[in-house]
């Protein structure tokens, strides 16, 4: 199928879910004021058994012997009415339906969150590790850069990876910040992740390549080391270098990217909105089914 035709596809499945749901909502309402409002003529019934009381002149049911005063007389006004299960079914399948595309509509069409990205891959000229990639992100723009992922690739323990907070240097080895679901949400809020730990010094560098294999008593590790915090600690304040301001690093490799992002909040809005409006129908529904009953014959 044509990508013009997928496009057709998931846009009529939507918007027959949305007409559907929601034709089924009035359809359901338009059942429940029709039951309040009740048919004309009929016969009034015992509250407890249902019998018809037409022409009883006594307080007590002929059917069962029950009180009238006590269970109230039925009148035809209350019958016909939406049964409570199929309603609070019916309006649990169908409401979702509306709410779910209108917050996704409303949080694409809000406010959004613009995110830069920078990507700096190179070559240690030690040969002690085959790669470091510098991985930063920004909602401030590629001039003042926030996180730093900072991985190491092809040494003998294989690839090691840390979280750099590029404002305050403090890094996670365990990057418990980056992998958490809280991190994700906040991110996806429009937060910025506070990676917090231990002071990425040259010393804490020196520890960290120690980890991918390198030897910290090599001089080329050592000045790697130093040029690897001095790029960090500049890419807060002026985004990462240019290839040719690397010195000790070769096939170097950059890559930057800027895009808007929705801001999930808009959603999750929308979503609490829609469950008091699920829970403000229920609440309407029993008031309405409430019984109005009539006084017994006296």
């Amino acid at each position: 199928m044509p990508y013009g035709g997928l496009e057709f596809v998931f846009l009529i499945i939507p918007l027959a879910l949305l007409v559907g749901s929601v034709g089924g909502l009035i359809i359901l309402w338009v059942f429940v004021f029709r039951g309040r409002r009740g048919k004309a003529g009929g016969l009034s019934t015992c509250g407890a058994c249902g019998y018809a009381i037409k022409g009883v002149s006594t307080f007590d049911c002929p059917e069962c012997g029950a009180d009238l005063r006590d269970v109230g007389i039925v009148s035809p006004r209350q019958k016909g009415r939406v049964n409570p299960v199929l309603f609070l079914l019916l309006w649990t399948v169908f409401l979702p339906v509306p709410a779910c595309i209108s917050s996704v509509v409303a949080m694409l069409n809000g406010p959004q969150v613009s995110r830069h990205n920078s990507t700096i891959s190179m070559t240690p000229q030690s040969g002690q590790y085959q790669q470091i990639d510098i991985y930063c992100e920004s909602m401030a723009g590629p001039a003042q850069l926030d996180t730093a992922s900072l991985m190491i690739n092809g040494g003998p323990q294989g690839a090691v990876w840390t979280m750099v907070d590029l404002q305050t240097m403090q890094h996670d080895l365990n990057h418990h910040i980056a992998g958490s679901w809280a991190g994700f949400l906040w991110g996806s809020l429009g937060g910025n992740m506070s990676v917090r730990g231990v002071l990425l010094d040259k010393q804490e560098m020196l520890s960290f390549l120690q980890q991918a294999g390198a030897a910290p008593n090599d001089p080329q590790v050592d000045v790697e080391a130093d040029e690897l915090v001095q790029i960090l600690q500049a890419a807060h304040a002026g985004g990462l270098p240019a290839a040719a301001g690397v010195q000790h690093f070769t096939n170097v490799q950059q890559h930057s990217s800027s895009y808007d992002t929705p801001w999930w909040g808009t959603f999750f809005i929308m979503l609490g909105l829609w469950i008091l409006l699920w829970v403000g129908g229920v609440v309407l529904f029993f008031r309405l089914r409430r019984p109005a009953r009539e006084p017994a014959p006296g």
